[in-house]
Parts: C-alpha cells; structure tokens; sequence
C-alpha cells in the first residue's frame, strides 16, 4: 500500500503525512516514558493531547515526537487501512 501523500489524523485537528511517520508506539512502556522524558527540556517534543492522557507517541523523520490521546494500535490502524481522508 502506498501512504505517499495520505494524512494520518493524531487527534482532534491534528493531522500528519504519512510519509514523516517513522515509528508508532504506545506511551505506557518503560522505555517509551524514559524517551518522553529525554524530549521534555528540547523544543521537540508536541504535545498533541490537549489534556487527555497519553497514549500514544509518534516519531517524525525529523525529530519530533509527537504525543497523542489516540491509541498507537488505532493509529497503526488508520496507517494501515489508509482510512485518513480529511472530513469534508
């Protein structure tokens, strides 16, 4: 399946091509909180939850690590089926 040009969506009006994703992970294993917390201090960590709970983190082509309230398996989900079309 090509992803080329395809938007995936992170949450509420956060949206990312598909083609910057490198890794989707759950935000809940050890190693994933001891990488959130070597982003903190750095301007690239984005916080995507808007309040929620982190479920999720997405790591960008350049760096950035993006936090989500969606479920990684959801967003791998969505990657996947390429169901990431904009809502009209």
């Amino acid at each position: 399946m090509n992803n080329q040009g395809r938007l995936l969506k992170l949450g509420r009006a956060s949206w990312l091509p598909c083609s910057q994703i490198v890794l989707i992970a759950g935000a809940d294993s050890e190693p994933i909180q001891r990488l959130i917390g070597s982003y903190r201090d750095s301007d690239k960590l984005v916080d995507l939850s808007r309040g929620l709970p982190d479920r999720s983190v997405v790591l960008t082509t350049s760096g950035y690590l993006l936090l989500s309230a969606v479920r990684a398996q959801t967003l791998a989900t969505r990657y996947l089926e390429g169901l990431i079309r904009p809502e009209p």
